[in-house]
């Protein structure tokens, strides 16, 4: 594996690239805005749903496009030196897990539950992907374990619901309240429910 050193250049925050967010990410994102439920994330255009693998809909984040496309949360500031720097609003603890484990890349087999990690190149012009040194995968991924996990509900209810031929279920999976913890929430969904009770 390899160890990224972001130099806060903004270009894995920009262009034409999706950033496809789990179930938790709006949570904490919701919760960090000081909404009252996610629905607020989609209406406020920070969050949109896209079709992805196998006709499932999933939450992404939704690009500015002017004056170039660019996450609604990367900001451009001078730093110490006045070079431009680009920064997450909502880094380090409400960014999406995605972003986090950046540029570690996985693949969730929901058949096997097992998760594969690998080192994701990202833009060209990226000088981090420079600046890397061997690393252990399990330091990378150590502090998001909590997360992973409920990445991985997120996937088999998603897998649960192409296979039940469930397609009116937008609403209830991605618009919920956030005024309680987390597990209280999945935990009365119907959704997630038999998940839950699986794993």
């Amino acid at each position: 594996m390899k160890r990224f050193n972001c130099l806060c250049c903004g270009e894995c925050c920009s262009g034409d690239i999706d950033i496809f967010i789990n179930h938790y990410d709006l949570y904490k994102m919701a919760k960090h805005l000081q909404m009252t439920g996610t629905k607020e994330l989609f209406d406020k255009k920070f969050v949109e749903l896209k079709e992805g693998q196998n006709n499932v809909f999933l939450p992404k984040i939704h690009f500015k496009t002017y004056p170039y496309k660019f996450c609604p949360f990367l900001i451009n500031d001078p730093d110490e030196n006045n070079i431009l720097k680009s920064y997450c609003s909502i880094h380090p603890q409400t960014k999406p897990l995605v972003c986090k484990l950046a540029p570690i890349s996985r693949e969730y087999d929901t058949e096997t539950g097992r998760t594969q990690y690998f080192y994701t190149r990202l833009a060209d012009s990226c000088l981090g992907n420079h600046d890397c040194d061997d690393i252990d995968v399990q330091e990378v991924i150590s502090p998001f374990l909590k997360e992973i996990k409920y990445e991985e509900i997120f996937f088999q209810t998603l897998d649960w619901i192409i296979k039940s031929r469930i397609t009116d279920y937008s609403d209830e999976l991605y618009y919920f309240p956030v005024s309680c913890g987390y597990d209280d929430i999945i935990l009365n969904n119907s959704l997630f429910r038999q998940q839950i009770l699986i794993t």
